[in-house]
């Protein structure tokens, strides 16, 4: 910063800047806008034509806008089952989107003493019933196919009997409705076992569609 110079009576200088005059001061005064008013950018939509739906533009250049949305992949032929969300097969937990969990749900049903003791009904109902397997025609006499067959039922997984298999199986039913049985074959490929599983450990994978698509 310069030092000022000059007497009592004289114009100073401080940095070499020279000091403004009336006229100086009025043409300055008529250069400077002072409108601050910000004009609106249109955001306008275009509408789809052949090459499908397009981008929404002038957006992107408006003040604090909401800027272009992604362009809209839509798949050819039919739209989505629902509305899922965007890269849903990876997260690997069943029932993440849902409301209420199968934990939620599992713990509800051994805290609630009514809701156990309901459960505890109907699968004590379910295991007193009696069955057999005979042919649906009723002409037709029963064969050693079905002698086999109820032999295979009398342990279902061949570590349970039928009444503890089959309230096993009625538990996932009514208590997280996810109920689960794997087919176990043998090295023949016929019926060995058909197992019990923890239907709460399985999530089913979607396509693009939302649908779960077919084997394999």
């Amino acid at each position: 910063m310069a030092k000022p110079t000059g007497g009592p009576g004289k114009q100073r200088t401080v940095g070499g800047t020279p000091p403004k005059g009336p006229a100086n001061g009025k043409a300055r005064q008529g250069a400077v806008s002072t409108d601050l008013t910000v004009t609106p950018v249109p955001i306008m939509a275009r509408r789809p034509g052949a090459a499908g739906l397009r981008n929404i533009t002038g957006a992107d250049t408006a003040w604090f806008g909401p800027l272009d949305p992604l362009p809209a992949l839509v798949p050819d032929a039919t739209g989505r089952q629902f509305d899922y969300r965007v890269a849903s097969n990876i997260n690997l937990m069943p029932r993440a989107e849902e409301a209420i969990s199968f934990y939620e749900l599992r713990g509800l049903a051994d805290a609630y003493s009514l809701v156990r003791l309901a459960i505890e009904t109907r699968k004590d109902q379910l295991c007193k019933m009696q069955w057999t397997i005979k042919p649906f025609e009723p002409n037709v006499e029963a064969d050693s196919r079905c002698d086999d067959l109820e032999a295979f039922f009398a342990s279902p997984d061949k570590r349970h009997n039928w009444q503890e298999w089959l309230r096993m199986l009625v538990e996932d039913l009514l208590v997280i409705d996810a109920p689960c049985v794997y087919y176990h074959p043998n090295l023949g490929k016929k019926p060995f076992a058909f197992e019990i599983m923890d239907g709460a450990t399985i999530k089913l994978l979607i396509d693009i569609y939302g649908r779960t698509p077919m084997p394999p």
